[in-house]
């Protein structure tokens, strides 16, 4: 018997043998690209809001674009804005590009604005105490209202009271 390669038989031969060789040639270790379990969260969300509601209704809300959940087991949140109301009718809103959330507090420590009603200041750090509804900072801050324009260092605020260091206050006059 004669053995003689056609043009299909050829193909196919050739195909067979190129498809060996690729699996050589691309080999690659997959564990290089793999990511570490480690370095992986065990949740992240984006663009998300969150409601606490009670029998009043809606306590709390936030607003915000990641919160992820760092190695220590505390949340990242970035770009959020937390709203709460205080007395069924004023709304106190803090504003930060990024905090960390432990479960009892919430630390920023680059810097936060907070706000109620014509009142508001920053804080270039922070950590809030949720359950009393108190923000200690730490290094300088400025307070804007109306009438004045405060600036200190390590403010203390709790039941619409102000505790600082090293205050300066500018008065503006009422230009009627």
């Amino acid at each position: 018997m004669k053995f003689s390669l056609n043009p299909v038989s050829l193909f196919f031969v050739s195909l067979s043998v190129a498809s060996v060789l690729l699996v050589f040639v691309f080999d690659t270790d997959v564990k290089k690209h793999d990511a570490s379990v480690d370095d992986l969260s065990r949740f992240e969300i984006l663009n998300f809001g969150y409601y606490k509601i009670s029998n009043n209704g809606v306590d709390i809300f936030v607003d915000g674009r990641i919160a992820k959940e760092n190695e220590h087991q505390n949340y990242e949140l970035e770009d959020f804005k937390m709203s709460y109301l205080t007395d069924n009718k004023t709304m106190d809103n803090i504003k930060s590009d990024f905090a960390i959330y432990d479960n009892y507090g919430v630390y920023f420590p680059q810097g936060v604005h907070y706000s109620k009603g014509n009142f508001n200041f920053w804080s270039e750090v922070a950590y809030y105490n949720p359950s009393g509804r108190e923000l200690e900072g730490g290094g300088i801050f400025t307070i804007e209202s109306l009438n004045y324009n405060v600036y200190g260092s390590d403010i203390k605020y709790k039941s619409d009271v102000v505790y600082a260091n090293n205050i300066r206050a500018y008065f503006k006059e009422d230009n009627k």
